[in-house]
């Protein structure tokens, strides 16, 4: 660099500049200095994301800073002084680096519902030769803007008696923004690493990463490249294609890869203008088991323990307070600290998960307790590794005599080390093997020892075949042996036989066999059955049937010249804006879709068959993703030609379990064909707009001065433009059985400026 040039030495040039063969085709103001060289203004070295140069080099003319284009890394640059243009040519590394993600990171904020609510029922009628029974489950819920609540119980009737369970009575509060939930009721407590999960009544507060579908949690993967040129990305992860980026000049790194758990390779094909390309291949490890670096996940309950669930609707016993609260330290180490305790026991522990790079996934955890067993405490390692062909577990804890924790009784001595160990290879088309094996050494009880042997393959348009073997090496030693032969005879419906064989040394062996077949339940209305004949004479029989409004079953069981049926419907009902809508079981959110005055229109759901509207134009969509991007669309060709479509595809993103009123914008419009002319009897001419006034949108004359036009009132006004010529009439309008009806004549008086 030569000396700084002098404010009169320097001369400004209107340029049209292109960077690197972007065909940015921007005009700005370049400097020239005495000497030919040329100067950029700093705004625009940050907004065509060149580094910025030291401060050394900088000039100031008339307030602004500019930086000479020589201090840009290997440039070179032609100014075509006679057309006004200046191409720039650099090396990637005089850019920033750009940053891509092949994962969407944020959603549209969930629509808050209106109060609304649905009830879901499961009804069942079991009948044999000596007796009849009958259940029910219900599900109540409600909703508002501030949460909502359900509620579920189960009746059960047999001879003359009957008995009505509550289950489940929960309030729950999402705030989305804040990835937090709270529950006021029945809940289940967080175990943590080490711990054991309890059903409670009470009140617990978390976080809730599920209300945000797009956020990921787990460390992201990256993988960097550079472009000289503007240039095409595809990203391949285990040699299959999972996204396509358009990247800029420049360095570029692309993150949130959508990667598997564990072992992987990413290869990034960089394709460029001039059709070279360049393969970049990193291998990767990843492990949903770990947080981002500075995530947290916690949860914090008090309630009472519930007792007897499923047989007694209010039986609370100790009270309970447990916390767990895990953070991301690092995107390799994840801590975590888990507390709890009831009534005279109190435990404590910390702990957490790290990955050892390109290896593994390492897992250790320690607790400490007090309770009527004195003090204790307990111990746990575990490592996993996923990858290609091989998989590999273990996990092992030790309990010293007086260990406590919440879920076991403090009069029940823990054991003393509980371990399981598992093993897998895939070899592609040979198929699979599996070994597992799960191990406990108690001090009260006899020990248990478990270890299975298990191998599936593909047999292609065959099916698929598995065969596994599990050994019970304490106790009553048994070995239990099983085959399943899977055939697939269409999309739905399939073919199966399987054969168990079970060999003790203190009881009989049993040899049973079985053979299946199994048409499936479609997403939409449609039918499904299932029939089975078993060694032994036994034999089962079921038909489904699924409309818009539930399922219905019917099951017959013939066993040793007995037989048994059952008989089920399953639905539910919606309530929303005052009304109520027979659904399928609303197990999800749902939306109700209002298009009045078009009924029978087909609706889809993310492209599956999700129903029609009623005589009303409305349909209830149940099994929608709460606070997911949720694309509802219909086909237009239910649609009459006088429909005037707003749009065909709506999104809805609803809270959990609750649902929300979606409208498609798409209403009747009145059109019509007509002629018109001008005072003297001339038709107008062609090319000549017609449009209602007021209205933006216009309508060209054809030929024979005929015009069609949508919108159509009882009385419209319109008015029509040629040249600098204008005149103005009204049509009258009345809807008759013709779509497209011809209204005749109408004559239009000239407006005078």
């Amino acid at each position: 660099m030569g000396p700084v040039p002098s404010v009169a030495e320097l001369h400004e040039l209107l340029l049209q500049v292109d960077i690197n063969r972007q065909q940015l085709d921007q005009t700005v103001m370049v400097l020239q200095d005495d000497a030919g060289g040329l100067y950029l203004l700093s705004k625009d070295f940050q907004r065509w994301r060149f580094r910025l140069p030291e401060s050394r080099y900088a000039i100031v003319y008339q307030g602004e800073t500019y930086f000479p284009i020589s201090v840009l890394s290997h440039v070179s640059h032609v100014y075509d002084a006679k057309n006004l243009t200046l191409t720039i040519e650099v090396s990637p590394h005089a850019f920033l680096k750009s940053r891509l993600s092949t994962r969407y990171e944020s959603l549209p904020p969930p629509v808050r519902p209106k109060p609304g609510g649905f009830v879901n029922y499961d009804l069942s009628v079991f009948h044999s030769s000596n007796a009849t029974r009958n259940s029910e489950l219900f599900e109540v819920g409600y909703f508002n803007p501030y949460g909502v609540g359900i509620s579920s119980f189960l009746t059960e009737q047999f001879s003359s008696r009957a008995h009505v369970t509550r289950l489940e009575t929960t309030w729950t509060l999402d705030t989305p923004e804040k990835l937090q939930t709270v529950h006021l009721g029945d809940a289940v407590s967080v175990a943590g690493g080490w711990g054991r999960s309890l059903r409670f009544g009470g009140i617990q507060f978390g976080s809730n990463f599920s209300t945000q579908p797009g956020l990921v949690i787990f460390p992201s993967q990256s993988i960097a490249g550079q472009a000289v040129i503007p240039s095409t990305v595809d990203v391949f992860i285990n040699d299959a294609l999972v996204a396509r980026q358009n990247v800029p000049p420049g360095p570029f790194a692309i993150s949130n890869l959508p990667m598997v758990t564990g072992a992987g390779k990413v290869q990034l094909v960089v394709r460029d203008l001039l059709g070279r390309e360049q393969v970049i291949t990193q291998s990767l490890y990843t492990s949903q088991a770990l947080l981002r670096e500075g995530l947290k996940n916690y949860s914090y309950e008090f309630g009472y323990v519930r007792g007897n669930y499923g047989r007694d609707s209010n039986t609370y016993g100790d009270w309970l307070t447990s916390g767990t609260y895990r953070l991301g330290l690092s995107d390799s180490l994840t801590g975590e600290v888990h507390a709890e305790a009831m009534q005279g026991q109190t435990t404590a522990g910390v702990g957490g998960d790290c990955l050892v790079p390109q290896v593994a996934t390492v897992s250790a955890y320690a607790a400490a307790s007090h309770g009527s067993l004195g003090n204790g405490g307990l111990m746990l390692m575990g490592v996993d590794r996923q990858s290609q062909p091989w998989n590999f577990g273990a996990r092992v804890q030790w309990a010293s005599s007086g260990f406590a924790q919440v879920g076991v009784a403090q009069a029940m001595r823990p054991f003393i080390y509980s371990g399981s160990l598992n093993l897998s290879y895939a070899a592609g088309s040979a198929g699979s093997v599996g070994l597992a094996y799960v191990g406990q050494h108690n001090r009260a009880q006899a020990d248990t020892r478990i270890a299975t042997l298990s191998y599936s393959v593909s047999l292609g348009k065959i099916g698929s075949l598995s065969l596994s073997a599990l050994r019970n090496m304490s106790g009553d030693m048994s070995t239990t042996l099983f085959a399943l032969l899977s055939i697939p005879l269409n999309a739905s419906t399939s073919l199966s036989v399987n054969s168990q064989s079970v060999r003790s040394a203190s009881a009989d062996n049993r040899h049973d066999f079985s053979t299946t077949v199994q048409r499936n339940l479609p997403q939409g209305e449609g039918y499904g059955y299932r029939l089975q004949a078993r060694s032994g004479g036994a034999e089962e029989a079921s038909v489904a049937l699924q409309n818009s409004f539930g399922t219905y079953t019917l099951e017959a069981v013939r066993t040793q010249g007995s037989v048994a049926t059952r008989l089920g419907a399953s639905g539910g009902v919606a309530l929303l804006n005052g009304e109520a809508f027979p659904s399928r079981r609303i197990d999800q959110s749902f939306a109700l879709v209002r298009m009045p005055g078009f009924p029978d229109v087909r609706l889809f759901a993310d492209n599956q068959s999700a129903g029609r509207t009623d005589a009303n134009g409305n349909a209830l969509i149940p099994r929608l993703r709460a606070y997911d991007v949720n694309v509802i669309s219909i086909d237009h060709r239910d649609l009459p030609l006088t429909a005037q479509i707003g749009a065909l595809k709506v999104e809805a993103v609803p809270y959990f379990r609750s649902g929300i009123a979606v409208e498609f914008p798409i209403k009747r419009s009145h059109g019509a064909t007509f002629t018109v002319q001008q005072e003297d009897g001339m038709l107008l001419p062609v090319g000549a707009l017609v449009q209602e006034i007021g209205s933006s949108t216009v309508n060209p004359v054809g030929y024979g001065g005929e015009v069609y036009v949508m919108g159509l009132g009882l009385s419209t006004r319109l008015r029509a433009t040629w040249g600098s010529r204008t005149c103005e009439f009204v049509v009258s309008f009345t809807q008759g059985a013709d779509p497209l009806p011809d209204l005749g004549l109408f004559t239009c008086k000239e407006v005078h400026p």
